[in-house]
């Protein structure tokens, strides 16, 4: 079977679209269903293929199913740092699917990105899923469930389903598609924890990843925010943060 460990996996058993049931009628992110992705390559060897391109902006092309449908021309390739890493050829690994690789209206149920996680270090693959839905009742946060992925033809288990943060999500959740979007790296020493590093904004570009194309107004906005989460008294904070958390 597909599994976790750093020894290759075993080959999971053959699948077919004709196997599997399919849900045109529910939500891409529902957690009451688990729909099958099919993703087949036209390289056997994909998976030396995707290793060469990992760290690359490089995707390679595929054909992906999905309840039935048919999605030509997918962008694929290895996500994640210990979770690609530390898994072997052979075991599953995790993807991230873009639909608009080649044609940029493309999308699925009205999204155009698919991260798949394998879960590494949760035995249990459900943090993901229960986190997205203790979190969205309170806050903004990416919808998750549950698929099973099959690559030419063969199982390769279930996986997560994470939606993308990208504009979508914040025209879904703030009503606009407009908004600083920050990444963290997984680098276990990026420090990306909020922490006030002082007002050079090298400090701060060395830790986090701006998503978005908003310059240096927003590096500024960024620090102001540590620093008033570092430097504020506890007692003021809430009015501290309202005018900038708006």
């Amino acid at each position: 079977m597909r599994g976790h460990a750093t020894s290759p996996g075993t080959p999971g058993p053959a699948v077919a679209p004709a196997d599997v049931a399919n849900y045109p009628d529910k939500p891409l992110y529902d957690t009451t269903v688990l729909r099958t992705v099919f993703l087949d390559f036209d390289n056997e060897d994909w998976e030396q293929e995707l290793e060469d391109f990992h760290g690359t902006d490089v995707d390679v092309a595929a054909q992906m199913q999905v309840d039935g449908k048919v999605y030509p021309n997918v962008g694929v390739h290895f996500r994640g740092m210990s979770s690609y890493g530390h898994v072997s050829r052979g075991s599953k690994r995790p993807f991230n699917v873009s639909l608009d690789m080649a044609d940029e209206d493309q999308r699925i149920y009205g999204y155009k990105t698919l991260n798949l996680l394998n879960c590494h270090g949760d035995p249990s693959m459900m943090s993901s899923v229960v986190y997205s839905h203790i979190a969205r009742q309170y806050i903004p946060t990416p919808k998750a469930n549950f698929v099973h992925v099959v690559i030419n033809g063969e199982s390769w288990g279930v996986y997560v389903s994470v939606q993308q943060f990208d504009k979508l999500f914040l025209q879904e959740n703030f009503g606009a598609s407009k908004g600083t979007r920050w990444k963290v790296s997984g680098n276990p020493n990026a420090d990306g924890g909020l922490r006030y590093l002082g007002t050079d904004l090298d400090e701060y570009k060395s830790r986090y990843e701006m998503k978005s194309n908003d310059g240096k107004k927003a590096w500024k906005a960024l620090v102001e925010l540590c620093q008033t989460l570092n430097e504020t008294p506890l007692e003021e904070l809430e009015s501290a943060l309202d005018p900038i958390l708006d």
